[in-house]
């Protein structure tokens, strides 16, 4: 068929509501965007050198759908985000090999400095640190007064912070 075949006007309505439909069925789709996708076809369409097609129809129907999905993907990539965003979110959250090393030394360091605090001031620690406790509740079971808590816990923390 030749391009005369769209001309005919009946032809016409009948693929512009053939077309219309089913890009209305599409979810996010409005009729006003299926006539701007329509448009848009045949803008491209008319723009071919040959303009001699077979199957009119369903070369528009193609058309159309291409046009819809060329658009989701752009839809895709801009919720996405920023060329950046997206470089980070592919990024490895492992550390590198030095980060590796580099926190291992410091743990070393910490436990060799955990190891010069007394028992009493690491079971003091320990129970606020680790268990929870308030310091009113550590003095209560060591049997010693909340300031003598809040000092041995003062006094761990130096050390352990020290360089």
């Amino acid at each position: 068929m030749s391009w005369d075949y769209l001309q005919n006007q009946q032809t016409w309505n009948s693929i512009r509501s053939k077309i219309k439909a089913l890009v209305s069925r599409q979810p996010n789709y409005t009729s006003l965007e299926a006539e701007d996708l329509l448009h848009d076809a045949m803008t491209k369409l008319l723009e071919r050198p040959d303009r001699i097609i077979k199957q009119p129809d369903a070369y528009l129907r193609s058309m159309v759908l291409n046009m819809m999905r060329d658009a989701q993907r752009v839809k895709q990539y801009r919720e996405l985000g920023s060329e950046d965003e997206i470089w980070l979110s592919l990024q490895d959250p492992t550390p590198l090999q030095d980060e590796i090393l580099e926190i291992r030394q410091q743990i070393e360091v910490l436990c060799s400095k955990y190891k010069q605090l007394s028992q009493y001031n690491r079971t003091i620690l320990e129970m606020s640190r680790i268990d929870g406790l308030t310091h009113k509740e550590i003095a209560k079971c060591m049997n010693i007064s909340v300031s003598a808590v809040e000092k041995h816990i003062a006094k761990a923390l130096k050390i352990l912070s020290s360089d």
